[in-house]
């Protein structure tokens, strides 16, 4: 009879122990999942709110000639470089922005109006670059 009542023991205990081992699991994989969805909507959020910068590097960097073809490595370091330093200089200026709005005065809103113009303006108006450039003009005929 210990014989059966032991093997009984380690039944029930195999299988709480099965169950805690799958709940963990269970837990330890949906952490996994959410965290790798918040992390992707982060990084899709930065690419957004990066990619303006970016194509301001194509802008400014595309008719220096001296670099070479369009793809070459010098020319897309700079796009990168120029991209970087705006994109920087936009996160220096919201800092700025908030600096100033804790010392209670009404400086805050002129680098808060860059940050606009910045964060919504250009987009805009790069955007708009984009489109006339790429599609051929037609003529009123």
């Amino acid at each position: 009879m210990p014989n059966y009542q032991q093997g009984y023991e380690e039944g029930r205990n195999e299988q709480r122990y099965s169950a805690k081992t799958s709940r963990m699991v269970g837990q330890g994989l949906g952490t996994l999942i959410v965290g790798a969805f918040v992390l992707g909507t982060r990084l899709a959020v930065e690419a957004l709110v990066a990619a303006p910068f970016v194509m301001l590097g194509f802008i400014i960097m595309a008719p220096m000639d001296f670099l070479g073809p369009v793809l070459s490595a010098p020319r897309l370091m700079g796009m990168l470089l120029v991209g970087f330093l705006a994109y920087a200089g936009l996160y220096w200026l919201k800092g700025l922005v908030v600096a100033l709005l804790n010392r209670r005065g009404w400086l805050w809103l002129l680098p808060f109006l860059v940050c606009v113009v910045l964060a919504c303006l250009l987009p805009g108006y790069l955007a708009h670059l984009l489109v006339v450039h790429s599609l051929p003009a037609v003529g009123a005929g």
